[in-house]
């Protein structure tokens, strides 16, 4: 059976050890998946066919994972960075419609037609 409270010491020092061992691991920025999250949050409130999620590798990088009903989830993209990730992520799936009011829809009207010269 695993001690948890005997993990819960170890791990720091077992950190501390693998830090002074390789220094290269502090250069690695800590990436906030907030952001990521976020992102598959709304691919999923605009795509409700599929079932999106987010994966995340040891070195920090993201990848999108999709999943149809009744079936295993697929890897849909590479790893990447986290804005990488964010702007694949809106890019995915279907895209949600910009609303223009009456107001916009006459002044583009009116400055397309003062470019013709109407």
């Amino acid at each position: 059976m695993w001690d948890y409270a005997r993990a819960a010491y170890h791990v720091p020092r077992l950190r501390a050890i693998a830090l002074d061992w390789e220094p290269a691991l502090t250069e690695v920025p800590a990436m906030r998946s907030t952001k990521a999250s976020a992102a598959v949050a709304r691919l999923n409130t605009r795509d409700p066919d599929h079932r999106y999620s987010l994966g995340m590798t040891a070195a920090g990088f993201f990848y999108l994972l999709r999943a149809s009903a009744g079936s295993a989830p697929e890897k849909i993209s590479d790893e990447l960075t986290l804005e990488e990730f964010v702007a694949f992520a809106n890019k995915t799936g279907p895209q949600k419609k910009v609303r223009i009011s009456k107001y916009d829809a006459a002044f583009e009207k009116q400055l397309s037609d003062r470019k013709n010269g109407k």
